[in-house]
């Protein structure tokens, strides 16, 4: 549609960020391609972050994304699938992701390292798979028609979101089914700094909305450990809670004896 043949977007990619990220520096640029030029180009407004904002390189199944992470010291933004074989893919990518950096005297940091997921909750996986008949039927015939990644979610299936999930195509479910498969995706890489959700309009807004909320209130605390004080302190006091009872009504009876003892 724009006149650029697939083989030719990853060199693209990687003579563009020999330009982007040194602008985003601050520093001159003076490059010639077939493709554009720049004459000591500099940006008039800089990044507020420093020494620039986040930059992030997509990384499906080729090492080209890795690669150009690497050489620049940029994030990694995972855009393949989430099954095991797909992960430890990922895991040999991440590895020469971790050489590419030490080459060009960058440290190679897993929580720079995200994977997108596809996912949608509800309180029930009965009620996931209701939502998600929306508008999974079109995206499965979209992924066949238009999509150029290979393997798409077969046409016709008696129960689509089942084939997904029983794949490892996404997560449709609970919070539960959630915190499972990322604590999966976790043990096979050995750690990652963050996921992203793909928005694919499965199910409804209303819908949508409620697996973000249920993403934000149920699965992400879980999985940072955010609660796990509380927990641990919960855990700890309620097999003994009738002795913290009995001695709360000994603080008190002791209080009242004293009082009435103060009075004379």
């Amino acid at each position: 549609m724009i006149g650029l043949a697939p083989v030719n977007m990853r060199p693209r990619m990687e003579e563009a960020l020999d330009c982007i990220v040194p602008l985003l520096r601050g520093e001159a640029v003076t490059k010639k391609t077939d493709w554009f030029e720049l004459n000591n180009a500099r940006l008039s407004v800089g990044c507020y972050s420093r020494p620039t904002m986040e930059i992030a390189v997509a990384s499906i199944r080729s090492p080209a994304g890795v690669a150009a992470a690497g050489r620049h010291g940029a994030s990694v933004l995972v855009l393949s699938g989430v099954d095991d074989e797909a992960l430890r893919h990922q895991v040999a990518n991440w590895k020469i992701y971790e050489e590419t950096c030490a080459k060009h005297g960058h440290k190679a940091d897993r929580g720079r390292w995200s994977f997108a997921i596809q996912m949608h909750l509800a309180e029930t996986r009965e009620q996931a798979f209701r939502d998600v008949a929306y508008g999974l039927e079109k995206w499965i015939g979209y992924s066949n028609d238009i999509v150029p990644a290979p393997n798409p979610v077969p046409r016709g299936l008696p129960n689509p979101a089942q084939w997904v999930v029983d794949n490892q195509r996404a997560v449709i479910g609970t919070p539960d089914d959630a915190v499972r498969e990322i604590e999966r995706m976790l043990e096979i890489t050995g750690g990652f700094g963050g996921f992203l959700v793909f928005a694919q309009d499965w199910a409804n807004w209303g819908a949508t909305k409620r697996s973000l909320e249920l993403i934000a209130e149920e699965v992400r605390p879980r999985i940072n450990g955010s609660n796990w004080l509380r927990q641990a302190s919960y855990d700890r006091n309620a097999p003994i809670q009738e002795a913290n009872r009995a001695a709360a009504r000994a603080g008190v009876t002791d209080a009242m004896e004293r009082f009435q003892k103060g009075r004379g």
